[in-house]
C-alpha cells in the first residue's frame, strides 16, 4: 500500500471517494544511488474472454536490453505516476506511467543489500536474494523472501540505494519448501502485516496477521478461498465512504484446469478490526478467473499486484508477470491494468 493510501484513508472516510493516488500529490525524486536503464513497451490486446467482473484497461509487454531486468515478482504504488517493483533476483526498480499504463522509457534499478550493506545477490549463491512480495508505505519497504525465508525492512527513503536490509521476521518450519515461502504480503492501514504462505493445505494457504517481529506463525490461521490455488500476491485497499478496508488476491494453478495453463484468479477479502484492533479476514469474492491474459503473449505467470482507488470510486489493479521466456530465449514480462467497478467493492454485507 503507498503512502498516499495510507495517509488519505482517513480523509477518505468522511468524504466522496477520490483517489488515495491523486494527481496533484508529487511523486518523491528517484532515489539517490539507482541507476537508469532503458525499457521497451509494447502494447498488447487482451483475449476475447475477458476478466470476469473487471474491466480491460491496458496491457503492456515490457522488454530491455539489461541484464539486471525481469524475474519481476512484486509490486506497488510510489507514488500516482510510479511503480516500486522487485525482480528474484535481488533487485529493486521504479518505473513511471501515466494513467492508461503509458511507460516511461527509463526505469531507475538497484540491488537490495543486507545489514551489513552488501548486495545480497552476491552471497550463497544468489540464495540470499530471492525477493518474492513487498510491501511500500512512503518510508519503509518491506521485502519477504523465499529459499531463506525472512522479511527485511528497507529504509528507502532515508537511504536510497545504500538502504540496509533490517531483519524484521523469520519463518520456521519451512525445510525442504524453498519454493514455498511468503509470495505475499501487504500491511493494513493501521500497520498490521499480512503474509501467506505459496502452499495448498487442505485446500487452502497458511496465513499470518501480525504487526510482531521474531518468527511468525501460520499454523492458526487460512486464506479462504478453498480450491487448487497459489496464493502469490497481496494488496490493501483503505477504507472509504462506499467500502471497508479491503484485502485484494492474486492466484495462480499450474496445469491442473487446463494442462500446460496457468489459471490465474482475482480475489477481494474484507479486512474486519475486531476488539483490540484484532484484524481478521471478512467475506471473500472471486472476482475473475482466466488462463491467458493478452493475445500473442504466452506469458501468463502473474505474481504482483497493486491497487489504487480511482476518483469515480473504481477500483485499478495493476499485475506484472515474474521472468518468462518464449521458445527464441526473448524475456516476456507483461504489466496488466484491470479496473474493478465499485459495486464489487461495496457489497460485503
Amino acid at each position: 500500500m503507498s503512502l498516499i493510501q495510507r495517509a488519505g484513508w482517513l480523509l477518505l472516510a468522511g468524504l466522496m471517494v477520490c483517489s488515495p493516488a491523486l494527481a496533484d500529490t508529487d511523486c518523491p525524486a528517484d532515489f539517490a544511488g539507482f541507476q537508469a536503464i532503458q525499457i521497451n513497451s509494447q502494447s498488447r490486446t487482451a483475449r476475447p474472454d475477458g476478466f470476469g467482473a473487471l474491466r480491460f484497461v491496458a496491457a503492456r509487454q515490457l522488454t530491455s536490453d539489461a541484464k539486471r531486468f525481469g524475474g519481476l515478482s512484486g509490486i506497488d504504488l510510489l507514488c500516482d505516476n510510479k511503480f516500486v517493483l522487485i525482480s528474484d533476483r535481488g533487485n529493486l526498480l521504479t518505473l513511471a506511467f501515466s494513467d492508461e499504463l503509458s511507460l516511461a522509457n527509463t526505469a531507475m534499478i538497484a540491488p537490495l543489500r543486507d545489514a551489513q550493506g552488501q548486495v545480497l545477490a552476491q552471497k550463497n549463491g544468489g540464495k540470499k536474494s530471492d525477493s518474492e512480495s513487498m510491501d511500500w508505505d512512503g518510508q519503509t519497504l518491506l521485502v519477504s523472501f523465499e529459499q531463506q525465508h525472512r522479511i527485511l525492512s528497507f529504509d528507502l527513503a532515508k537511504d536510497g540505494a545504500n538502504a540496509q536490509g533490517q531483519l524484521l521476521a523469520r519463518v520456521s518450519g519451512l525445510a525442504g519448501r524453498a519454493n514455498r515461502g511468503m509470495e505475499s504480503l501487504a500491511r493494513a492501514t493501521d500497520g498490521q502485516r499480512i503474509m501467506a504462505l505459496e502452499r495448498n493445505q487442505d485446500g487452502t494457504a497458511p496465513l499470518a496477521i501480525t504487526n510482531k517481529t521474531g518468527e511468525i506463525d501460520f499454523s492458526s490461521l487460512q486464506f479462504p478461498l478453498q480450491g487448487r490455488t497459489l496464493l502469490s500476491g497481496f494488496d490493501v485497499l483503505p477504507a472509504s465512504k462506499l467500502q471497508p478496508q479491503l484485502l485484494f488476491s492474486l492466484h495462480r494453478d499450474w496445469s491442473h484446469e487446463v494442462k500446460g495453463r496457468n489459471t490465474i484468479r482475482i480475489a477481494v477479502t474484507k479486512l474486519v478490526s475486531g476488539e483490540g484492533g484484532t484484524l481478521s479476514l471478512g467475506k471473500t469474492k472471486l472476482l475473475s478467473t482466466f488462463h491467458q491474459a493478452v493475445v500473442g503473449v504466452p506469458g501468463n505467470n502473474f505474481e504482483g499486484i497493486a491497487v489504487r482507488q480511482l476518483p469515480n470510486g473504481d477500483a485499478r489493479l495493476y499485475l506484472i508477470t515474474d521472468n518468462n521466456f518464449d521458445v527464441s530465449g526473448r524475456q516476456v514480462t507483461l504489466l496488466l491494468a484491470l479496473d474493478v467497478p465499485k459495486d464489487q467493492l461495496s457489497d460485503f454485507e
